[in-house]
């Protein structure tokens, strides 16, 4: 089964960056749609039309997930970011209007990637002793899998408010 809705691009001049990829939407996924097994197709288009006069721009992100059933389906993300510096991002930063958000965004940023590569390695090391328990234990059915593991864990203790992306965790 495939996803037939046609993707709509209201700026067809806008440049997606390199960073934007479907690599930085697995572990999104992962706590999102957890029965989703790959990513089968991914589109990134302008969110907005031209011409309004942002500071910022803004990408919808298709995904079309093949799903542990087989089917298909499709999943959107708004992602927000800063213009690329040959696109205007540098006079945006030279205005110094936002030195603070772009501040605290960096902080937040840094903070929430350790505390992630933090809890990624506990969640492994917890993992292959539990391996090595069961296999002990002769346990006969199949044994759990990391990803199986991360997925639950992040879905029960959801120490992140939301779904917000934004380009410094991302990059």
């Amino acid at each position: 089964m495939s996803c037939p809705e046609k993707i709509e691009n209201p700026n067809e001049s806008l440049v997606t960056p390199k960073w934007l990829n479907k690599c930085k939407f697995e572990s999104l996924l992962a706590k999102d749609e957890p029965d989703y097994t790959k990513i089968v197709t991914f589109t990134s288009v302008a969110a907005v039309p031209p011409g309004g006069n942002f500071t910022s721009v803004m990408f919808r992100v298709y995904l079309d997930l093949e799903m542990k059933d087989g089917n298909q389906k499709r999943k959107s993300y708004v992602v927000k970011t800063t213009l690329n510096s040959d696109r205007g991002g540098k006079a945006v930063d030279e205005m110094r209007y936002f030195q603070k958000e772009q501040l605290m965004m960096i902080t937040l940023s840094a903070e929430k990637d350790l505390r992630v590569r933090e809890f990624d390695n506990f969640v492994r090391i917890y993992w292959e002793y539990l391996i090595d328990c069961l296999r002990v234990l002769k346990y006969e059915k199949p044994l759990p899998q990391l990803r199986d593991l991360q997925s639950a864990i992040y879905k029960k203790n959801n120490t992140f408010k939301s779904n917000q992306i934004n380009s410094n965790d991302l990059k």
